[in-house]
C-alpha cells in the first residue's frame, strides 16, 4: 500500500472515530431530551416535571429566560427531584431548561434533561373589548379586544338585552388583531359581550380572567327631520336598553358636527332643536344630522357613535 493511501486510510478511519465520539456524546447528552413537560397551569408560575434518567444523577439544575439565549440558573434541586414551580410574571411565556449533574467514576458530569420554549402562566385578563363596527344594513357587530400574549384562544360570550346567551363561540389565536362578529343583530337593540383568554397544556385547557362586559349597540334610525318656525324637529326609533341620546347637527355632510342637546330616557323618540350656533334653523338651508346612543352602567357612560347620518327634510341614510 503506497504511503499517500495509508494516510488517506488513516485520516478517514480518525474522521470516523471523531464522527462516532461526536455522534455518541451527542446522544448522551440529548438521550432525555424532551422528556419534561409542563404539569398544570399557575397565574404566576409553570410547573414542570421529569423522570429520573439514572441511579447515577446527584442534582438538577433548573434554568429559565424568555429564550434560550437568556435563560440563566434559577435552581438547584437534590437527586430525589421530579418537579418544580418555575416563578414567572402572570401572562408570561418561558424558555425552561433542566440539565442533570451525573456522578461518573472519577469526576461529575452535566447533561442536558430536556427543555420547554412554551412554558407559560394562566392567561391575563382580556381587555380593549370594544366594538368595531356596526354594519346597519347586514344586521352585523363586528368586536375586537388586545392580544394575550400567551393565550391558545378565547371564548366570547354574547347576551341580549335580556341578558340571555345568544351566541358563544372559541376561536383560536390571533397573533395580530383577534376579533369576532355577531350576526342578526336588531338596530334598536344593545347586547353585551364577554371575552376570555385560554391556553392549552397537555390536552387540558386553563382559563383566564373574563373581560369586563362591553356593550354592543349602533346610533338610532332618524325617522323624520325638519325645519319648522326656525326650529329643528327630529324623530328617531329608540333603541331598547339606552338610557339617553345626544342629538349632533352640521351644515357639512362629513364634517363640522355639534351636539345640540341630550335626552335623558332610554325610551325618549323625540326632541326639538331651537338654535345652532346660537342661530335660528333657516328653512331651505341645508342641515345634516344624526342621534347618538347612550348607555349609562354605574359610573359610566356607553356611547355607540356614529357611522351614518341623515339630510334634514330626507329621509335617505347616509355613510358618516
Amino acid at each position: 500500500m503506497s504511503r499517500t493511501r495509508q494516510i488517506h486510510t488513516r485520516l478517514l478511519l480518525l474522521l470516523g472515530i471523531a464522527f462516532l465520539f461526536v455522534f455518541g456524546m451527542s446522544m448522551r447528552v440529548h438521550a432525555y431530551s424532551y422528556k419534561i413537560e409542563q404539569s398544570g397551569v399557575q397565574k404566576t408560575g409553570i410547573p414542570i416535571r421529569w423522570t429520573k434518567p439514572n441511579d447515577k444523577v446527584v442534582k438538577y439544575i433548573i434554568s429559565a429566560g424568555d429564550d434560550s439565549s437568556s435563560a440563566r440558573q434559577i435552581a438547584t434541586l437534590d437527586a430525589n427531584a421530579t418537579s418544580y414551580t418555575v416563578p414567572a410574571e402572570a401572562g408570561s411565556k418561558k424558555y425552561i431548561r433542566v440539565e442533570y449533574i451525573e456522578q461518573g467514576s472519577s469526576s461529575q458530569y452535566t447533561y442536558r434533561l430536556g427543555y420547554t420554549d412554551e412554558g407559560v402562566t394562566l392567561p391575563t385578563k382580556v381587555t380593549k373589548v370594544n366594538q368595531k363596527k356596526w354594519w346597519r344594513f347586514i344586521l352585523h357587530s363586528e368586536v375586537g379586544w388586545k392580544r394575550v400574549e400567551n393565550a391558545t384562544g378565547y371564548k366570547i360570550t354574547f347576551r341580549n338585552s335580556k341578558n340571555k346567551v345568544i351566541k358563544t363561540e372559541t376561536t383560536k389565536y390571533n397573533p395580530k388583531e383577534p376579533s369576532s362578529t355577531l350576526t342578526k343583530v336588531k338596530n334598536n337593540m344593545i347586547y353585551t359581550v364577554v371575552v376570555q383568554a385560554y391556553t392549552t397544556v397537555n390536552g387540558r385547557t386553563y382559563w383566564g380572567e373574563p373581560s369586563d362586559k362591553a356593550y354592543l349597540f349602533t346610533s338610532p334610525e332618524v325617522r323624520s327631520s325638519r325645519v319648522k318656525g326656525g326650529k329643528l324637529k327630529v324623530t328617531w326609533a329608540p333603541v331598547a336598553g339606552a338610557t339617553g341620546y345626544d342629538i349632533y347637527v352640521s351644515t357639512s355632510a362629513k364634517k363640522g358636527y355639534k351636539k345640540v342637546k341630550t335626552i335623558k330616557g332610554g325610551n325618549k323618540k323625540s326632541a326639538t332643536i331651537k338654535k345652532f350656533k346660537k342661530k335660528k334653523f333657516k328653512s331651505g338651508k341645508k342641515y345634516y344630522v344624526y342621534v347618538v346612543t347612550r348607555k349609562k352602567v354605574g359610573g359610566r357612560t356607553y356611547t355607540s357613535g356614529s357611522e351614518y347620518y341623515w339630510r334634514v327634510g330626507q329621509k335617505s341614510i347616509q355613510w358618516l
